[in-house]
């Protein structure tokens, strides 16, 4: 017994084997894959947060903008309508001869297109006469008719003598007629001076002119036979006046009394009963008349 505790007291049990350690260093191809799985996955940057919102903003205001376009009328053109028909509402066929006394119908229209309520003043001229006025105020985007009428008077503005349609043929003048020519000056035009002593007349080289000189005063008349129109213009005055041209079989040209008939639209700025006799017109339209 004695002999099998020594042996156990003396052996003594076998030592565990020794650990080996490696510290081998990994490869930097290792290591980057290694951070690669262990690094947790990074949330959106805040750039991409701002870009994300502008983009939302800018898609919510370009259907605003759409709806807007499509729900508000677009604005045109800022202008006023105005224009003048026969009696049965046709834009040809205009009294343009008439007799002494005789009537002539027309229709006129104005239409406001001009974005905002506008009072107009419609004057109508003849040979510088105002024989009419009428007041007229619209809302934007109206249009209103209404008839006229105007009676052919065959008196001149002077005298108050009657004249017969014809004046003078252009061929005899100068010459022959020269005295009817100036007497429809003096009487109808009320042209002074072309009824005292020393005026003289004549024509341009290519006799498209007929000149009525005294002084420094002068009268021109201009034809136009392509128009069947001859126009009386006065130095130192804006005022003209027409004269009607018939080419006869024989190819001479006579000149008849013609009248033109104004319609002057005025925009009032303020009050619709302000004067706007020194105002320009703010639309104008004219028809040539002669009286039989």
């Amino acid at each position: 017994m004695s002999e099998l505790l020594s042996s156990l007291s003396l052996s003594s049990p076998p030592s565990p084997p020794s650990p080996h350690l490696s510290f081998s260093s990994p490869s930097p191809l290792t290591a980057l894959n290694a951070l690669k799985f262990s690094m947790p996955k990074s949330k959106p940057k805040t750039r991409d947060k701002i870009l994300s919102a502008l983009l939302i903003i800018s898609i919510l205001v370009a259907l605003v903008l759409i709806i807007y376009v499509v729900v508000t009328p677009k604005k045109g053109e800022e202008f006023t309508e105005f224009y003048i028909l026969n009696e049965s509402g046709k834009a040809a066929g205009y009294p343009s001869s008439l007799s002494a006394g005789e009537q002539g119908n027309l229709i006129i229209g104005v239409g406001n297109h001009e974005y905002e309520n506008v009072s107009y003043l419609l004057r109508v001229v003849v040979e510088n006469k105002t024989i009419a006025e009428k007041k007229i105020r619209l809302p934007h985007n109206e249009t209103v008719e209404f008839p006229f009428s105007f009676t052919a008077s065959g008196t001149g503005a002077g005298e108050g003598k009657e004249y017969g349609t014809y004046l003078f043929r252009w061929q005899n003048v100068p010459g022959d007629e020269s005295e009817q020519l100036l007497n429809y000056l003096v009487d109808a035009l009320e042209i002074e001076w072309a009824g005292e002593e020393g005026v003289e007349i004549f024509k341009s080289e290519d006799e498209e002119n007929i000149f009525i000189v005294k002084d420094e005063n002068f009268a021109r008349i201009v034809l136009d036979t392509e128009e069947e129109r001859a126009t009386v213009k006065i130095s130192g005055s804006n005022k003209t006046y027409g004269l009607k041209v018939k080419k006869k079989d024989d190819g001479g040209l006579d000149i008849y009394g013609m009248k033109k008939l104004e319609f002057l639209l005025f925009r009032l700025s303020g009050n619709p009963s302000e004067n706007a006799a020194a105002a320009e017109p703010y639309r104008e339209l004219h028809l040539w008349f002669d009286i039989r």
